[in-house]
């Protein structure tokens, strides 16, 4: 059946005829749905009428929703009805969307689909978990109980949300605005989360493996705010100023929960009782922007009307939206960091960005912790001159003990100046290898200045034979040829390995 509808359409077409641009008469930007209609547009998936009107106010109808469903999710079990028959240009599509609705002997094909219809029938399409919790809009009790299930699910995956007021509105009718809005949120979903999980195991801020639907408690997303807030993963607390002995009770959490009480949430929320409850979206979301504030050395601010849209802001905050409110946030600003270092800074830090774009990952993306934008693939998938090495176990030493590392490092860089360059090595944690505590450093080195005539085997120690001049920019590979930690470690015993262009 699916075959035979496929054959009749080039491209999957909303409710009638003619393709638009992005561009109607009724309808442009200043409209809160036009950047979901334009992307469904420009993709084929939704078109305007023939007049180049969108409107976007009208209703769709359950056989509409139904062509939108069997044409962008494929065919579900089969059903005849009563009032569907064959001739109807409805026909193929509703007979093979069984399962995206909940109707027996007849379809009503031309009544408006209702908001928690449509809820529904994504919930069955994209074979959503059962949700963590309940939904909690004010008219939660409206939802027809076939449908709570799915309103909550689709509401905690950010598909289908609520109104200003907190309602759901389960039994309005869906417009073509709402409509676009949901089916983009619902073909992102797939792709979306597969980022929030890379972004959850690369950034390390939970103790928990990936579960979507696992709530995360006060204390948990306390520590988890610290971690970000102090780079490191097992919490010292050396960047929060005389603190340990404000622990208020015994629990692990309990002086990362003291923090945020003191500093974001107010300290009466710090109570034993209180530490192991899931907190609110809405309050993970003001807490982690406070310390990714805290964190960010060029003092922005983030925009939290742009973190979670549409989420329930009072829903208990589960692991998909906390990976997604984490990758929402490095987009303003970067969990990480590289470290540029010179004869005369051994510290300048840059933010550096997550790779948001999972289909341009390297081939060998397993071996890393971060897949960074600024790396090239090629730098990635060549393999490290040290032999056995294991690039993952090695980030939490490289990036918490990042300052013993500047210090060799920054002395190479005097060294090359001795020698008659200049250099800056880049620095990355997720780049670090190590076999039996002897470390190589995939780095970045730009040759900022050098005579004429030098060599990179004249100003590094290396046997790697390569004339340089300023403005070179490479890859390479740094050995610390020793065990660390190591006093003896120092600019003269690294020794570049390798190089990559």
């Amino acid at each position: 059946m699916m075959k035979k509808i496929l054959s009749l359409v080039l491209v999957l077409m909303m409710l009638s005829s003619v393709a638009f641009a992005a561009s109607f008469t009724d309808f442009n930007e200043s409209h809160w749905a036009y950047p979901y209609v334009d992307e469904l547009v420009a993709n084929g998936v939704v078109n305007g009428y023939e007049d180049g009107s969108y409107r976007p106010e009208a209703n769709v109808t359950r056989a509409e929703l139904a062509k939108l469903l069997s044409l962008q999710f494929g065919e579900s079990t089969e059903k005849s009805y009563s009032d569907v028959l064959e001739g109807d240009w409805f026909y193929d599509y509703v007979t093979v969307s069984g399962s995206y609705f909940l109707a027996e002997g007849t379809f009503n094909p031309n009544t408006p689909a209702t908001r928690e219809e449509v809820a529904y029938a994504i919930y069955m399409a994209k074979n959503l978990n059962a949700p963590a919790a309940p939904a909690t809009f004010t008219d939660a009790a409206d939802i027809a109980a076939v449908y709570q299930n799915a309103v909550a699910a689709v509401a905690e995956k950010g598909i289908i949300t609520g109104y200003p007021d907190g309602s759901f509105a389960p039994k309005n009718n869906i417009t073509r605005a709402e409509v676009a809005t949901v089916l983009s949120r619902a073909i992102k979903l797939d792709t979306n989360e597969a980022l929030y999980q890379e972004v959850f195991k690369m950034a390390k801020l939970l103790e928990t493996s990936y579960d979507a639907n696992a709530v995360i408690s006060y204390g948990k997303l306390s520590s988890a705010a610290l971690r970000m807030f102090n780079n490191e993963y097992k919490l010292a607390y050396y960047n929060l100023g005389e603190v340990v002995g404000k622990r208020p009770f015994e629990h692990e959490d309990a002086l990362s929960f003291w923090i945020i009480g003191r500093d974001v949430l107010g300290a009466d929320i710090v109570t034993l009782e209180k530490i192991d409850t899931p907190i609110s979206v809405k309050e993970a979301i003001d807490v982690m922007a406070f310390f990714a504030e805290k964190h960010d050395f060029l003092k922005r601010t983030v925009d939290k009307t742009k973190l979670l849209v549409g989420a329930d802001l009072n829903a208990p905050l589960n692991n998909y939206r906390f990976a997604q409110l984490i990758t929402e946030i490095d987009m303003q600003i970067p969990m990480l960091v590289r470290v540029d270092v010179t004869h005369a800074n051994t510290a300048n830090k840059i933010p550096t960005e997550i790779r948001k774009d999972l289909a341009t990952y390297p081939a060998n993306r397993v071996m890393y912790q971060a897949i960074l934008e600024e790396i090239p693939n090629s730098v990635y998938e060549a393999a490290y001159s040290l032999q056995g090495s294991a690039v993952g176990e090695t980030y939490d030493f490289a990036r918490e003990m990042m300052s013993f590392l500047l210090g060799p490092i920054n002395e190479m860089a005097k060294i090359a100046q001795y020698n008659g360059a200049e250099i800056q090595v880049s620095y990355y944690p997720s780049l670090v290898v190590r076999n039996n505590n002897v470390y190589v450093i995939r780095a970045k080195m730009e040759i900022l200045s050098a005579k004429d005539g030098l060599k990179l085997n004249d100003v590094c120690n290396t046997k790697i034979d390569r004339p340089i001049k300023a403005g070179d920019t490479f890859f390479c590979d740094i050995n610390t040829n020793v065990q660390v930690p190591s006093t003896a470690l120092n600019g003269g015993v690294l020794t570049i390995d390798a190089i990559y262009e």
